[in-house]
């Protein structure tokens, strides 16, 4: 009985299994799955950037240098001057020489030589017409010189009988020896007694013409010719202090 019922259960398991395996494998095949193409991926490519020379532009300059002289090489002033030096400047004062002169004021002039120094009187410009006395220059060894107005005429003594004068010296006379006589201090005790009686020259004075950066704006610096050895000086008049003097130049 069991069987039986066991066999009627079997059988239409079996035909429902067969149907299905025959529905499965007669049915159409499934469609194929289309994909889209795709693009192969591009490979990145390195961008190098072609060198380039930067060259940085710089601004302008500021001109900040002053003006500053020629020095000719000969010593004398550059070209154009309307007047020239009356002598050679010294190597190292070139830069002197750099600047136009005034034309030389030439004068009579009196030196003579001191233990201490030299003392030389030089007539009245006469384009100084305010006055007209002349002047004593008085130039001390240690770099000094001092000046006096010529107060002497031949109605004053020339020179002083009381004085002693050491051997081998002189006592000054006129002009000169009055300056020496009435100032015992200042000049008498530094110039000392002189070496040799005083003698003439032909004296020249020489200033720098008014111009755009010489060096001195005023009429207190000046050249002079020292009456001996063909020496010319620099005389430089100094607020509130002694007067200097320098060697600066020479003649034949």
């Amino acid at each position: 009985m069991q069987t039986r019922y066991f066999k009627l259960l079997f059988l239409p398991g079996i035909l429902l299994l067969t149907a299905l395996a025959c529905g499965f494998f007669t049915s159409d095949p499934p469609p194929e799955l289309v994909f889209p193409a795709t693009s192969p991926a591009s490979t990145p490519q390195a961008v190098l950037a072609t060198p380039t020379s930067v060259v940085p532009t710089l601004p302008a300059a500021t001109s900040t240098s002053t003006l500053v002289p020629t020095v000719p090489a000969s010593g004398q002033a550059p070209v154009p001057c309307a007047a020239s030096w009356f002598f050679t400047f010294e190597k190292e004062d070139l830069g002197l020489a750099s600047f136009c002169p005034e034309p030389v004021k030439v004068l009579e002039a009196i030196g003579q030589d001191f233990e201490g120094g030299r003392a030389y009187r030089y007539a009245p410009d006469p384009a100084y017409t305010l006055d007209q006395r002349g002047t004593i220059f008085v130039i001390y060894n240690d770099g000094e010189w001092v000046t006096f107005p010529d107060n002497w005429d031949p109605s004053q003594p020339s020179s002083d009988p009381n004085l002693i004068v050491p051997e081998g010296r002189y006592q000054p006379v006129d002009s000169i020896g009055k300056v020496w006589r009435d100032n015992q201090l200042d000049v008498r005790n530094r110039l000392g007694w002189a070496y040799e009686p005083q003698s003439k020259f032909t004296g020249r004075i020489q200033y720098y013409l008014a111009q755009s950066g010489q060096p001195s704006g005023d009429s207190h610096f000046f050249f002079i010719d020292h009456g001996k050895w063909g020496l010319v000086l620099l005389l430089n008049s100094v607020d509130m202090g002694p007067n200097k003097w320098e060697v600066v130049g020479s003649y034949p």
